[in-house]
C-alpha cells in the first residue's frame, strides 16, 4: 500500500505500518488512529482520503477512528451506535462534518 497523503512522511508512514503489522492492524485500517482534529486539518488542506471518519471510544476506553469502509459507520451517523452489535457500548466522540456524511451517502446511492 503506497502512503496515504495524510502521513507527513515516508519514514512516518514505514513506522505506522510496522506497529500496524505488530499489532494486525491492517495498513487498510491507519484511521483507526487518527484523531478528530487531524482528520478535520488534513480534510482542510485536501489531504484526508477518509473525511467521513468517525471517532468513538472503544470497549478499552480508547478513541478510534471508523471509516465508511468499515463495519458500523453506517450505525455510528445515524445514531443507532449503542444497539449496534459490534459497536455497542461505544460511545461516540466524533462525527464527520455534514457535508463529509451527505458525500459518502451518495456515493452509496449510486454504487
Amino acid at each position: 500500500m503506497n502512503r496515504p497523503e495524510c502521513f507527513e512522511s515516508e519514514e512516518q508512514w514505514r513506522e505506522w505500518a510496522l506497529l500496524a503489522d505488530f499489532t494486525k492492524i491492517p495498513r487498510r485500517r491507519y484511521c483507526i488512529d487518527c484523531t478528530p482534529d487531524y482528520r478535520d486539518r488534513m480534510a482542510a488542506r485536501g489531504r484526508c482520503a477518509h473525511p467521513e471518519t468517525v471517532f468513538v471510544k472503544d470497549q478499552a476506553g480508547a478513541t478510534v477512528g471508523i471509516t465508511s469502509q468499515e463495519r458500523g459507520w453506517l450505525a455510528v451517523v445515524t445514531g443507532q451506535c449503542p444497539n449496534s452489535g459490534v459497536m455497542s457500548s461505544r460511545k461516540v466522540v466524533a462525527v464527520a462534518s455534514p457535508e463529509a456524511i451527505l458525500a459518502e451517502l451518495k456515493k452509496r446511492r449510486t454504487a
